[in-house]
């Protein structure tokens, strides 16, 4: 057994135990139950935009702990009653994609008519600061409208407990470093009202959601062990598709990629992949998340020879990467921002921009093939993350050595080339 097996394996152990240590059955006592926030798996590098379990049971006074498995991905929880009134209609559309197996071919309405009434964390420049940042209202006296605007925080931003009376209960993006990093704790109120909330991620959309039932004190809800075996349950079966596709590539096999609805066949045999293809709809299911893996991990040239990468995915190939930092960042202010390290090219060009569109339907994307030329291994360099499914980038590298080589997104991706 390898010492990463062995680790992974202490740490679900003592994941369990810990929560079945906490899962008393005593009613009169306040409870802490966990929703995992992505997932971590321990035989390759994945993000899935998912909450585990996907609903969940506790009662007035309990806390609902959000711990989120950093892959790199920031998240949210964001609920309250301009939530519920306005999500209904996409879960509605979920189930019948699900059930049927049928996916429209074009962004649908209802998509479009909960991003206008809650907005996502994505602004036209960088973030949204009224969606980033956190934001408590009352539903008592609300007007219906999302408060702030994208370069202005909502003015309400301490946590008060959960009452399931607010039109507005958002975490904003959960912070991966300081007290609570990784971590969004919500106290239920002792004089909650009782009934389902629905909550979503507004980094990734309303793809990305989740439930909690809150219940009179005093009733029966599962025990915290229950709760963690079913979050594994879940992930397992979400990771799955994931899993084969990696295997898929290391084998240099074809994999399905493309968003729902888009399928294709994509050839990985030749290729040095930044990032896995990923089918997104499988056997009924939304599987959303995404391969965060070089393939091959290792590599080898000679010196003058070119190396050149195929991108899949919004992924950075980056050497001599300064010590880690998240995507993006929190201000003392509260402020929540892109890295520009991360975002921007470092060192290598752009790919160009995608051609305009003067009326009618846009054209069809054509990969990007960019050159960075020379390089003596010097320096930070990095691709940016302008780089899309299918565009290439090449460098020939002149001296030989070692080059460890990462994606500044996602910080268990890692590879090394050798120069010989």
């Amino acid at each position: 057994m390898s010492l990463q097996t062995r680790a992974a394996l202490l740490a679900v152990t003592a994941l369990m135990a810990a929560a079945c240590g906490s899962g008393s059955d005593d009613a009169a006592k306040p409870q802490r139950r966990t929703v995992q926030v992505d997932y971590k798996h321990d035989e390759f590098a994945t993000s899935l935009f998912d909450y585990f379990p996907r609903r969940i049971e506790v009662r007035q006074g309990d806390t609902v702990e959000f711990k989120q498995a950093w892959a790199g991905e920031p998240h949210s929880v964001t609920m309250g009653t301009l939530v519920d009134d306005n999500i209904e209609p996409v879960l509605r559309l979920l189930t019948e994609i699900e059930r049927t197996g049928t996916v429209p071919e074009e962004e649908p309405e209802e998509f479009g008519a909960f991003g206008e009434a809650v907005p996502y964390a994505f602004a036209e420049e960088g973030l949204a600061q009224n969606a980033a940042q956190p934001c408590y209202v009352d539903a008592e006296g609300f007007d219906g409208t999302y408060p702030g605007d994208e370069k202005t925080p909502c003015p309400n931003r301490a946590q008060p407990e959960f009452t399931g009376r607010q039109a507005v209960y958002n975490s904003g993006i959960i912070p991966y470093e300081g007290v609570q990093g990784n971590t969004f704790s919500m106290k239920v109120a002792d004089d909650a009202t009782p009934g389902t909330y629905t909550y979503y991620c507004n980094f990734h959309g309303p793809l990305q959601w989740g439930q909690v039932e809150v219940k009179q004190k005093g009733a029966e809800i599962p025990a915290a062990g229950e709760v963690a075996r079913q979050a594994r349950k879940e992930a397992e079966r979400k990771v799955a598709p994931l899993l084969h596709n990696w295997k898929e590539a290391l084998a240099g096999r074809p994999v399905t990629a493309g968003d729902p609805g888009q399928t294709r066949r994509v050839e990985t045999r030749g290729k040095n992949l930044v990032g896995v293809p990923t089918e997104f709809f499988v056997d009924n299911t939304f599987i959303f998340g995404i391969v965060n893996e070089f393939v091959p991990r290792d590599l080898s040239a000679k010196v003058g020879e070119k190396v050149t990468w195929t991108f899949g995915g919004g992924h950075t190939l980056s050497f001599n990467v300064p010590e880690y930092f998240p995507v993006f960042s929190t201000a003392p202010d509260g402020t929540v921002s892109f890295n520009k390290e991360a975002e921007e090219p470092q060192g290598w060009p752009a790919p160009p921009d995608p051609p305009g569109v003067n009326g009618g339907e846009p054209p069809e994307r054509v990969p990007a093939h960019v050159d960075a030329g020379a390089w003596d291994g010097s320096g930070f360099r990095s691709s940016g993350l302008a780089f899309d499914d299918d565009d290439t980038l090449s460098v020939t590298f002149t001296r030989a050595g070692t080059y460890p080589f990462a994606c500044l997104i996602h910080p268990q991706m890692i590879g090394q080339l050798v120069v010989r």
